[in-house]
C-alpha cells in the first residue's frame, strides 16, 4: 500500500526545516519516504507495505501530520500514481483510500494532465481527442505504443491504475535553524537587526561544533498579520562567521516588505558542506579595507550573477582617445 500526503506549500512557509519536520513526522510511519516539488505543494510517497487496516493507517498519519501544525489531504492506493490523484482529489484533512483492483475504475474520469506528461506528449494526446485517464486505458496498448512510443507503455500502465514504480527514500537535508518570538510586534528594523547578531553567533557556533559552513542563508518573518515575508541567498563561497551571517541577514532584512510588525523570526543554514581551513596572511592587516571589499563584491556577484561586473584595465596607454586607452574585462579572480 502506498500512501501520498500533500500539503501546501505555503503551509511549510518555504522553509527547508519544516519540509524536514514533514519528513520527519512520516518516517516514523515508513523506512521509505519519498517527497516532489510541486508549484503549490509538497508531495510526499509513503510505503507502508501490506496494510491491514488501511482506514487506521490514514487516521494515524494524519494525525501525526496535524501535531506538526500542517494540514494534510491524504491518498492510499496500491500504486504512487493511484495515491497521488486521489490525494490531490481529496479536501486537506481527509483521507481517500482505493481498494486494491478499483484503481483503474476510480481513475477513470480524472484528466489526462494528471500524467507526468511532456509538452509534445500532452499536444498529441489532445489531437487524438483523448481527455480522460479511462479513454487511455481502454485502447489497446500496442496502438497506445505506436502513437506514442516507449513512454506510452508506463502512461498505459498509470491510466490503468498499474503503477510499480518503486518509493525512493530519500535522507532529509541537514540544516540549522535559529527562532526568536517576541512578545509583542517589532517593527524596529535596529532591533530586529540586533537580534540577528545574536542569532548569527548561535548558528556560527553550531557550524564551528560541526566543522561545517553554510553555502544557503535564508530569513523567514513572521508578521502580526498572520502572513509571512521570505528571502533567500545563495552565497558563492560557503560561510560559518558570525559576522557574515549576520551580514546576510540583514541583508536579506533590507529587501524584504515589511506590512506590519514581525513576532516571529527564523534564520536558516542549508547545503551544509565542510568548513575549509584558511592559511592566514601576517600582514593581511594593511589590506583589510581591500578585503572588505573582495567579500562585498563576491556577495554582489553570487546575487546578480557575475555577468553584471566589470573592471577597466590599461589596454593600449598611447592611444589618443581615451575610450581606447581602457577596456572592460569580466572579474574572474572571484
Amino acid at each position: 500500500m502506498i500512501a501520498c500526503v500533500v500539503v501546501s506549500r505555503q503551509a511549510l512557509h518555504g522553509a527547508e526545516a519544516s519540509l524536514n519536520q514533514l519528513l520527519e513526522v512520516l518516517s516514523d510511519f515508513s523506512p521509505a519516504v519519498e517527497w516532489t516539488e510541486a508549484p503549490s505543494v509538497a508531495v510526499s510517497y509513503l510505503d507502508l507495505g501490506s496494510l491491514p487496516e488501511p482506514f487506521a493507517g490514514a487516521q494515524a498519519i494524519g494525525q501525526a501530520v496535524r501535531e506538526a501544525h500542517l494540514t494534510p489531504a491524504i491518498g492510499l492506493a496500491g500504486g504512487k500514481f493511484p495515491a497521488h490523484v486521489a490525494a490531490v482529489s481529496a479536501e486537506p484533512n481527509e483521507a481517500l483510500i482505493i481498494a486494491p483492483g478499483y484503481e483503474a475504475r476510480f481513475l477513470a474520469p480524472f484528466p489526462v494532465d494528471l500524467l507526468p506528461l511532456d509538452e509534445d506528449t500532452a499536444h498529441r494526446l489532445n489531437l487524438l481527442g483523448l481527455r480522460t485517464l479511462g479513454q487511455l486505458a481502454g485502447l489497446p496498448a500496442g496502438a497506445v505504443l505506436n502513437q506514442l512510443g516507449a513512454s506510452g507503455r508506463l502512461l498505459h500502465q498509470l491510466a490503468r491504475g498499474r503503477d510499480n514504480r518503486p518509493v525512493v527514500g530519500r535522507c532529509p537535508e541537514a540544516v540549522e535553524v535559529a527562532t526568536r518570538q517576541f512578545e509583542g510586534p517589532v517593527a524596529e528594523r535596529a532591533i530586529l537587526e540586533a537580534v540577528f547578531q545574536n542569532m548569527a553567533a548561535e548558528l556560527a557556533d553550531r557550524l564551528r561544533a560541526d566543522g561545517l559552513a553554510a553555502r544557503t542563508v535564508w530569513l523567514t518573518l513572521h508578521l502580526d498579520d498572520r502572513t509571512a515575508c521570505r528571502q533567500r541567498l545563495v552565497l558563492r563561497h560557503p560561510t560559518g562567521t558570525p559576522e557574515r551571517l549576520a551580514r546576510v541577514s540583514t541583508e536579506l532584512l533590507a529587501q524584504a516588505r515589511l506590512r506590519s510588525g514581525v513576532v516571529e523570526l527564523e534564520v536558516g543554514l542549508a547545503d551544509l558542506v565542510p568548513a575549509l581551513g584558511q592559511q592566514l596572511d601576517l600582514f593581511a592587516h594593511g589590506l583589510e579595507q581591500g578585503s572588505r571589499l573582495r567579500e562585498a563584491l563576491k556577495d554582489l556577484v553570487a546575487r546578480y550573477g557575475p555577468e553584471c561586473f566589470y573592471r577597466i584595465s590599461l589596454s593600449n596607454p598611447e592611444a589618443h582617445l581615451p575610450e581606447r586607452r581602457f577596456q572592460l574585462e569580466r572579474i574572474d579572480w572571484l
